[in-house]
């Protein structure tokens, strides 16, 4: 097996599940597009320039959890 297949295989592994529900993601590649998908809900990243290495590093990448601050106005000031 070439090292690129190998590594590809052992970032597949390391492939985080679907931050919005959970599911096992997959990847694929039509045309020139490189695509993590979620199996269940269908959320995607689609890198067409970076490659596969790029696309599961996106998909992987989650944001830090931050506190909602709003400032709500019922009623004109």
């Amino acid at each position: 097996m070439s090292n690129h297949i190998e590594r590809i295989l052992e970032m597949v592994e390391g492939l985080k599940n679907c931050p919005f529900c959970g599911s096992v993601a997959g990847i694929c590649r039509p045309l020139d597009f490189n695509v993590v998908q979620c199996s269940r809900c269908k959320a995607a990243i689609v890198e067409d320039d970076g490659g596969m290495e790029k696309a599961i590093e996106q998909w992987n990448k989650r944001a830090a959890r931050q506190p909602i601050q709003h400032t709500v106005r019922c009623y004109p000031t």
